[in-house]
C-alpha cells in the first residue's frame, strides 16, 4: 500500500517528534565537563560519570544528525511547496537543535529565505520579487534554486538563465539567453533596502 503525501508526512513527523523527545531527554540526562557532583565524589566516579556521559553524546549523535538531516529534507519540500509557515516551524526546530541551526549560508533553504519577497531590479526598467514555489510576483517567471545562491529561471517571453547572487544578497549576475539564441548579461540589485 502506498501512502499519500500527507499520511507519509504524518509519518515523518512523527518518528521526529520521537526523536526530538529522545534527544531533548538525553540532552538534559547528565553532565558534561562542568557537571554538578556530589561533595566528595571520587575522582574514579566522575570518569565514570564522565564515560557515561560520552557514551549517551555518541550513541546519540547519529539519531542527532540523522533527525537534523531529515527535518532539512522536510524544510527543502515545504519550501518547494510554498508552505511557509511549515518551513518557518521546521527552521525553528533546526535553530533550537545543538548543531542543528545548520542553514548556514551555504544551504538551498538558508539562500531561499534570503531571496524570498525582496524586490530585485536590472537595467532601471524590469523588477522582480521572488516568491516560495518558484514564483515571482509582477512578472512570470519561473524559477528553481540548482545550488546555494544560483537559481535557473524561464520567462514567459522566451528568455532563459542563471542568476547568481552574492552572498550579501545586494546585488547578482544575470545570465540569460533570449528566444532568438542571443547570450547576454546584466547586473541585477535588490532595490528594497
Amino acid at each position: 500500500m502506498q501512502m499519500t503525501s500527507s499520511s507519509s508526512f504524518l509519518s515523518r513527523l512523527k518518528t521526529i517528534t520521537l526523536i526530538a523527545s529522545l534527544l531533548r531527554f538525553t540532552s538534559t540526562a547528565g553532565a558534561g565537563p562542568d557537571m554538578a557532583v556530589p561533595d566528595h565524589f571520587p575522582a574514579d566516579a566522575i570518569q565514570l560519570k564522565r564515560d557515561y556521559e560520552a557514551a549517551i553524546e555518541n550513541a546519540t549523535e547519529p539519531i542527532r544528525a540523522r533527525y537534523i538531516a531529515d527535518l532539512k529534507q522536510l524544510l527543502t519540500e515545504e519550501i518547494s511547496q510554498g508552505n511557509e509557515p511549515q518551513a518557518d516551524a521546521i527552521k525553528t526546530e533546526l535553530d533550537g537543535l545543538p548543531g542543528g541551526s545548520g542553514i548556514s549560508g551555504d544551504t538551498i533553504a538558508e539562500f531561499e529565505s534570503k531571496l524570498i519577497d525582496y524586490t530585485w531590479s536590472w537595467n532601471d526598467v524590469h523588477t522582480v520579487i521572488f516568491t516560495w514555489g518558484g514564483l515571482t510576483r509582477d512578472m512570470d517567471l519561473k524559477w528553481k534554486s540548482i545550488a546555494p545562491y544560483t537559481i535557473e529561471y524561464t520567462a514567459a517571453t522566451g528568455e532563459s538563465g542563471t542568476i547568481t547572487f552574492d552572498r550579501s544578497m545586494q546585488s547578482a549576475t544575470i545570465s540569460e539567453i533570449t528566444p532568438g539564441g542571443v547570450k547576454r548579461t546584466m547586473p541585477m540589485e535588490r532595490t528594497d533596502h
